[in-house]
């Protein structure tokens, strides 16, 4: 379930981050925030459309259509950054020599 993949996806990250040197967190800040912003967002959508449905809302079809959209097209994303936070530190690191500084 995509949903899952990609909480699943935040935690890994967030355990990684909260034990990682300062060096390495820093470099895996913004794939982490793009990774959070991802989770938050498909979480929100699917608590609305889960709000909706139990509501009767006449939108509540809409509403879990664009979770599921979120979730299998955009969330998706959310593994490989969690990947890059975990293991791009390193890389970016040590961009200066790929710069030539």
């Amino acid at each position: 379930d995509a949903l899952r993949e990609t909480v699943e996806a935040l935690a890994q990250a967030s355990a990684y981050l909260t034990k990682a040197e300062l060096a390495g967190a820093l470099a895996g800040a913004t794939p982490y925030l793009h990774l959070f912003a991802l989770a938050r967002g498909a979480t929100l959508l699917v608590k609305g459309a889960t709000r909706a449905k139990r509501e009767a809302d006449p939108n509540a079809a809409r509403y879990a259509a664009l979770a599921r959209f979120f979730a299998e097209n955009i969330a998706i994303a959310a593994p490989g950054l969690a990947t890059s936070v975990i293991d791009g530190g390193a890389s970016v690191n040590e961009s200066h020599a790929a710069l030539g500084e």
